[in-house]
């Protein structure tokens, strides 16, 4: 997807604040006892992305999200990557007919 496209599909999603998205990835490194050497490690990415992202300063791709998704799961899977992609600004149930703020409301109650 071209720099412009992605951007276009990104105006289109909820507005999500970058800093939840990071404050949550911080915490679940800091849950599974990783640093951040660690996780960039497993996401294929440098150390500076990782706290780009912690600190809301860089907003993931949703293929970022999803790997995340895989190195952090646990017992609940499916609630974890849609939490994540709603903290990103992504619909997590594109094909559903729910306003994405819809979905941002149940996820956060779960959280």
């Amino acid at each position: 997807m071209s720099g412009a496209a992605d951007m276009k599909k990104r105006q289109s999603e909820p507005k999500v604040s970058a800093s939840e998205f990071g404050k949550r990835i911080l915490a679940l490194r800091q849950e599974t006892s990783q640093t951040m050497t660690d996780l960039a490690q497993k996401l294929d990415v440098s150390e500076a992305y990782i706290s780009l992202l912690e600190s809301g300063k860089r907003h993931p791709s949703r293929k970022i999200v999803e790997k995340l998704v895989t190195v952090f799961s646990s017992g609940n899977t499916p609630l974890l990557r849609d939490q994540l992609l709603v903290l990103a600004g992504y619909d997590p149930h594109p094909e559903s007919k729910a306003p994405p703020d819809q979905h941002l409301e149940k996820i956060l109650q779960h959280s």
